[in-house]
């Protein structure tokens, strides 16, 4: 919605030797708390790759993350992604914010803001 505060996760990962550590939680709540302290976000959102089994069960089981719709053929192979969002606090009156972390190479996403609120 236009005049909404939110952020945008793009990429989340954690190096394969190191998963199932927390890790993953850890830095997700950071970005949450950083979304509303810095930023005054109310809400989050970010896509995840339908075959992500492990992500999914971490952004709705552990998270609180809740599936608004799918994204057909979001990645570049052609996978659909799950539009996930959590409401991180009321709404409020203000500017949109995105905060995008670092993506790997050859994971682009095809984003079209207006699409995901």
């Amino acid at each position: 919605m236009v005049g909404e505060r939110h952020g945008y996760i793009s990429y989340l990962g954690v190096y394969p030797t190191h998963r199932k550590l927390g890790i993953a939680k850890k830095l997700m709540t950071a970005a949450e708390k950083a979304l509303v302290q810095e930023y005054g976000s109310e809400y989050v959102f970010l896509h995840v790759g339908r075959s992500s089994v492990a992500a999914i069960s971490l952004f709705t089981e552990k998270l609180g993350y809740q599936t608004q719709k799918t994204a057909a053929e979001f990645y570049d192979n052609g996978e659909d992604a799950q539009v996930m969002r959590k409401q991180l606090q009321p709404k409020q009156a203000g500017r949109q914010v995105t905060i995008e972390t670092a993506t790997m190479v050859g994971q682009t996403r095809k984003f079209q803001e207006n699409n995901y609120n």
